[in-house]
């Protein structure tokens, strides 16, 4: 599933709202939320580094292989 702010926020508000909170304060409270999600996931797609090793296996004419991958931003 990719990053989305609304559904990160809607997720981040209904876990704190009380069940009994009027519908306009859950709705103030979820919007809130949701732009605070969004702001999260575009720093992590920004700047986020990732690293991943991935070991291949086969025969080489000098061993075992492995390999190296990583990037930074748009990733996420």
């Amino acid at each position: 599933m990719a990053m989305n702010g609304d559904a990160l926020g809607k997720a981040i508000a209904s876990a704190i709202m009380h069940p009994a909170a009027p519908p306009e304060a859950r709705e103030q409270v979820e919007k809130m939320w949701q732009k605070i999600g969004g702001a999260i996931i575009a720093h992590l797609q920004a700047n986020a580094e990732v690293t991943i090793n991935v070991p291949i296996t086969g025969a080489s004419p000098s061993g075992p292989v492995t390999g190296t991958a990583s990037g930074k931003g748009g990733l996420l």
